[in-house]
């Protein structure tokens, strides 16, 4: 992930009362996001639906449409809208963005 990004859609987060807690190893996932992420700064956050269930399964459905995952599901659209506007008015956040990428694939 990149940190520029990742620092950003965490303070646009914390101000929609959304926090972070330390990441938890899934059991198995994969996405396309690790390529993409060699060749543009990416972040892939998540925002926990207070339940311990993995994803693609029937707890974590019950748990996607609960009241807490139509939050997290506003939150996480908020929280990139904001993040991706914040961006588009401050090329030197973007500059740093570049910056950490570049850093990252030395």
């Amino acid at each position: 992930a990149n940190p520029v990004l990742l620092q950003l859609f965490r303070e646009v987060s914390f101000s929609l009362g959304r926090e972070f807690v330390p990441e938890k190893p899934l059991e198995s996932a994969s996405t396309d996001l690790g390529n993409v992420s060699h060749a543009i700064p990416t972040i892939h956050p998540y925002y926990s639906l207070g339940w311990d269930a993995q994803p693609h399964t029937p707890e974590f459905e019950r748990a996607a449409i609960s009241l807490e995952g139509e939050r997290c599901l506003r939150d996480g659209v908020r929280a990139l809208a904001i993040s991706a506007a914040t961006l588009l008015t401050n090329p030197r956040l973007v500059a740093d963005a570049w910056h950490a990428q570049q850093q990252a694939l030395e």
